[in-house]
C-alpha cells in the first residue's frame, strides 16, 4: 500500500487562499451590484403613480409649463396681459433670475414694451411686482435649473444623477420660435423616457428604481443655435457630454 505524501503548510495555504479568492469573485458577480443591465432591467418604475400633488418637483414644473405656454401666447398675439400673468405664476416657483428662458422680470418687461403708455398694464405689472406668492419656492421643490446653449442641428447632452424611488423630472424650455426633443437614457442605455412633439418646451418624468445616473439628451431640430434653459430635481451632475 502506498502511504500518501503529506500536503506542505506552504502548499495549503496556497490552496486555502485560491478558494478564498474564487469565492469571493462569485460572490461579486452574483451581488445586485455587479447585476447586468439586462438583469436589473430599466431604472425606472412603470407602475409609479406620478401625481403632482404629493410632489413638489412636479407640481413646480407644472407651473413653469403654465407659465411657458401663457409666455408664448402673449408673444404670439402681442397680450402684455397673458405675460404679466405668466409673470405672476412663475414668481411663485423660480428662485433665481434666468437668462435664457422666461424669468420672471423679462416678463414683465415685454408686457411693458407692448403697452408701454398703457395705465391699465402699469397697474398690473405693479401689482405682479407686490405680488406674494404662499407657492413653495424653486428651491425647496428640489429643481435646480441650468443654462444651457446648443448649437444648430446639435444634440446637448449631460450625465445627471437622480434619486431612487422619487419622482423625477426634466423639464426644457426655449424661445418661442425653437423646437426642442428630449431623451432621458439610464446608466444601461435603456430609454426611460422621450418627448419628441412640436415646439420649445419638452418634459420626462419618470420614478427610478434606484439611485442612478441618466443621460439627458437635448435635440434641437431649429437651423440656429438656441439657449434654453433645463430645469430638473437631479441630486448630483458628473458632466456634460458631447
Amino acid at each position: 500500500m502506498t502511504a500518501r505524501r503529506p500536503v506542505s503548510r506552504s502548499k495549503l495555504v496556497s490552496c486555502l487562499a485560491t478558494s478564498a479568492l474564487l469565492a469571493g469573485t462569485l460572490v461579486a458577480l452574483t451581488s445586485p451590484a455587479a447585476e447586468s443591465g439586462a438583469s436589473r432591467g430599466t431604472n425606472a418604475d412603470p407602475a409609479a403613480k406620478l401625481d403632482a400633488s404629493q410632489s413638489p418637483a412636479l407640481s413646480a414644473v407644472e407651473r413653469l409649463a403654465l407659465s411657458d405656454r401663457l409666455a408664448a401666447y402673449g408673444e404670439r398675439n402681442a397680450d402684455p396681459v397673458a405675460l404679466v400673468q405668466a409673470a405672476k405664476i412663475r414668481k411663485g416657483v423660480q428662485s433665481k433670475p434666468g437668462t435664457a428662458g422666461n424669468s420672471f422680470e423679462s416678463l414683465l418687461a415685454r408686457a411693458q414694451a407692448l403697452a408701454p403708455d398703457n395705465p391699465t398694464i402699469a397697474a398690473l405689472i405693479a401689482d405682479a411686482r407686490n405680488y406674494r406668492s404662499r407657492d413653495l419656492p424653486l428651491v425647496s421643490a428640489g429643481l435646480n435649473a441650468l443654462d444651457k446653449l446648443i448649437g444648430r442641428r446639435a444634440a446637448d447632452r449631460a450625465d445627471l444623477v437622480f434619486k431612487g424611488e422619487t419622482p423625477a423630472v426634466v423639464y426644457v424650455q426655449g424661445p418661442t420660435s425653437s423646437d426642442l426633443d428630449l431623451y432621458v437614457y439610464d446608466e444601461y442605455n435603456n430609454l426611460v423616457c422621450a418627448d419628441e412633439g412640436d415646439g420649445s418646451e419638452a418634459q420626462c418624468r419618470w420614478r427610478p428604481r434606484w439611485t442612478g445616473s441618466f443621460l439627458v439628451d437635448v435635440r434641437n431640430k431649429n437651423d440656429q443655435e438656441v439657449a434654453y434653459v433645463l430645469t430638473a430635481n437631479f441630486v448630483g451632475d458628473t458632466g456634460s457630454k458631447p
